[in-house]
């Protein structure tokens, strides 16, 4: 498999190993894309009402790849710190945090 090659809009074009990439091609991330970041539109941050939880996903997984230097961090240990920020948004309920503290709220 080769290593997964995106653009992100912050980032510019950005790499990830064949390990993250074949996480982010699972079903889990992917279902990502149709869900929004912020499910209320704002007249202060317009821009972010655009932003997918995959969008979100993966500049969180580039930004742990650029922490602390090479030598710090185990190869494996960088990969699961990677894997982490991916999978950090695969539980959002449909609506997002919105329904969580609503169901919190009735129940």
């Amino acid at each position: 498999m080769t290593p997964m090659r995106v653009f992100d809009a912050l980032y510019g074009q950005i790499k990830f190993s064949d390990e993250i990439a074949s996480l982010a091609r699972t079903p889990a991330i992917q279902r990502l894309r149709k869900v929004r970041l912020s499910n209320i539109d704002s007249f202060d941050n317009p821009g972010i009402s655009e932003i997918s939880r995959y969008e979100h996903v993966l500049g969180a997984c580039y930004l742990t790849s650029q922490a602390p230097p090479a030598n710090a961090w185990m190869s494996r240990e960088r990969t699961l710190l990677q894997a982490a920020a991916l999978l950090h948004d695969c539980g959002i309920a449909p609506y997002g945090h919105i329904v969580e503290e609503g169901m919190a709220y009735v129940g």
